[in-house]
């Protein structure tokens, strides 16, 4: 039986940080509907009652069943066994799947329950903030009959749309996974990480150091206000605008600015067009100008950005809203940091640290894009090289993928290819190509990612070098062809799980195919590596352990610092590697987790000579300790 159920609580000034439950409200399909004081013993029993034997809806319903777990924590195992069985749909991130189905503009997405009630016919939700968030108090007025008319009403109104809607939205394939990755966001956020306030400030004078390097480029060393030359006036003026976003109060000030850019772009010869006709003025095509005042513009607006960053990062501890699926099935984050693809420069990664007697167990997938890749080729295709060189790997019987695809790239054998030595250049262009041509990334892309690196790609070896990945992959050009047969506005399916995506480029298709099923596959096992984490009825080794980021092909799982720190982070290897391969069976991928102090890209396993067992790595640590 469906039934919509919401809660209400305090508000706070943090959504994520979970809050005592005021009340329950619900609507089942039977026609019963009720309002529920939270201190009320029928409101719990209505809960375990419901994780038990129902369905339950609700937009946002992870938060709320996140509330649940933090006022009846014995009803924890309850919310994840309803989870794992499919008993639980999230109105607004079904509505989502809707819209990447049909190929629609995802932030256009009715975003709460109040935009899914217009669309569906239920009518106007009676939203008044100062009813929303006044609630808090009434935890303490246990008879409801007492509470104001406008609260009873505004709880019970949720519970009734929530099951109108449910009733009127189409039923989708992937509904009971993204309700469940919904879920494992809110917790993940609610519990959130520490960070170093020394490396924050060690950071904040890096960024300064970094402005005022790009302030002396573009005044040519000029003090700001006493600029001489028009040029330096105008590109001081640059300085003390919104620069490639300016708002709309600004625009008159940046139709100059953007005058002096578009003339120093044509300069270069270096422009990039817009779809509109106009010369591309975004950061990339500014970092690919080689015009040392437009990249110095660059840089001064990524380190104004990240000093705001710094300002956050300096808080201590972080609640950061994660949330579940963008198009090609990627979880995101972006308040109130992005805790998912911060810069890796200026020691900023390493501000993340766990709690005290903590560390982090930092688990990523190795070459998890070309195993899913793979998977997908022979899936499509009927055949993979690819596949053939990532398991011979895994078992013992060839070389790393890179140095086969370095070996390809250099021309030569492989038993003659010198990865540390002679053939250093194509070791480094392998491990760039064999994850940006996975997609058919064309030049100005992969030339673009090089630039950030200091590297200048000429187009003439790019193309060569593309050619001798694909010849040595050769299910590629099969691949490529069937996704140009899709046509531009292809609807996909994701292999396994049925997931669609419309509107597809032939970038987008190419991408979304293996993509989207590594996703799925980390999500799987995200799920149930927080399931052990956080039911005690699994009897698991990590039961008290917290995933507290998910980067996209990486966990970062916070466990004490104690003698079983190492095994712990041996059941996670396990655990993610049995999931994975359900989804990427033929091809599965593998993880080597190493123990850290903090979240770096530089963290590496480090043992003890005489156990063999796994230390904590440090930024300072040797990788074998005596």
């Amino acid at each position: 039986m469906l039934v919509s159920w919401d809660t209400e609580h305090a508000p706070g000034d943090d959504y994520q940080v979970l809050k005592p439950l005021t009340c329950v409200q619900f609507a089942r399909e039977d026609g019963t509907e009720g309002l529920l004081h939270a201190l009320d013993p029928r409101a719990r029993e209505f809960v375990a009652r419901t994780l038990t034997h129902d369905v339950s809806v609700g937009a946002a319903i992870g938060h709320d069943m996140a509330e649940v777990c933090y006022e009846w924590p014995d009803l924890i195992p309850l919310v994840w066994r309803a989870y794992a069985e499919g008993r639980v749909r999230d109105l607004i991130q079904d509505e989502r799947l809707i819209y990447i189905a049909d190929g629609r503009h995802l932030p256009t997405a009715p975003a709460n329950l109040e935009d899914l009630a217009l669309k569906y016919g239920y009518g106007q939700l009676d939203k008044d903030p100062e009813v929303r968030m006044t609630y808090g108090p009434l935890r303490d007025v246990t008879a409801i009959s007492m509470w104001p008319e406008r609260h009873r009403k505004y709880a019970l109104e949720d519970g009734r749309a929530g099951l109108y809607i449910a009733r009127a939205q189409p039923s989708l394939t992937y509904s009971q996974q993204v309700a469940r990755e919904d879920f494992l966001c809110v917790l993940m956020g609610a519990w959130g990480f520490r960070t170093d306030l020394a490396r924050v400030e060690k950071l904040r004078r890096y960024c300064r150091g970094k402005i005022d390097s790009a302030v002396s480029v573009l005044t040519r060393g000029t003090p700001l206000r006493k600029a001489k030359k028009a040029t330096e006036w105008e590109m001081a003026e640059l300085l003390a605008s919104p620069i490639l976003r300016p708002n709309a109060k600004n625009a008159t000030g940046y139709s100059k600015i953007e005058a002096v850019i578009e003339a120093r772009m044509r300069a270069t010869g270096a422009t990039r067009m817009t779809a509109g006709g106009g010369i591309s003025c975004d950061a990339e095509a500014l970092e690919n100008s080689n015009d040392p005042m437009l990249m110095a513009l660059v840089d001064y607006n990524s380190f104004q950005k990240r000093l705001g960053a710094c300002d956050i990062l300096g808080l201590g501890e972080l609640h950061c809203w994660f949330k579940p699926m963008q198009e090609n099935n990627q979880t995101s984050c972006g308040k109130p940091y992005n805790a998912q693809n911060p810069p890796t420069d200026g020691g900023e990664r390493e501000c993340v640290i766990p709690r005290p007697g903590n560390c982090f167990i930092d688990a990523d997938v190795n070459l998890f894009h070309m195993h899913a890749f793979a998977q997908v080729c022979l899936e499509i295709v009927g055949r993979s090289d690819m596949a053939d060189v990532l398991n011979d790997f895994a078992r013992g019987k060839g070389q790393k993928p890179h140095v086969v695809t370095g070996a390809a790239l250099a021309g030569i054998p492989i038993e003659l290819f010198e990865p540390k030595g002679k053939h250093a250049h194509f070791y480094a262009m392998a491990k760039r190509y064999n994850f940006s041509l996975l997609a058919d990334a064309g030049y100005k892309r992969v030339a673009a990612t090089c630039s950030k690196e200091g590297i200048h790609l000429d187009e003439g070896d790019f193309y060569k070098a593309k050619n001798a990945w694909k010849a040595r992959y050769p299910e590629s050009f099969a691949y490529f062809d069937f996704i140009q047969s899709l046509g531009d506005g292809a609807t996909i399916t994701e292999l396994f799980t049925g997931r669609k995506r419309g509107g597809c480029s032939y970038t987008d298709a190419a991408n979304g195919f293996f993509s989207s099923l590594a996703n799925s596959a980390l999500k799987g096992a995200w799920f149930e590596l927080a399931w052990q984490c956080y039911d005690p009825t699994r009897l698991s080794i990590i039961f008290g352990d917290r995933p507290v980021d998910v980067i996209h092909d990486q966990f970062l799982i916070e466990t004490p610092i104690d003698d079983g720190a190492h095994d712990r982070a041996m059941h996670v290897k396990a655990i993610m590697e049995q999931k994975l391969a359900e989804l990427i069976p033929d091809v599965p991928p593998t993880t080597d987790p190493c123990l850290a102090s903090c979240w770096s890209k530089g963290a590496e396993a480090i043992f003890d000579k005489r156990t063999g067992r796994q230390l904590v790595w440090t930024p300072d640590a040797k990788k074998e300790a005596a």
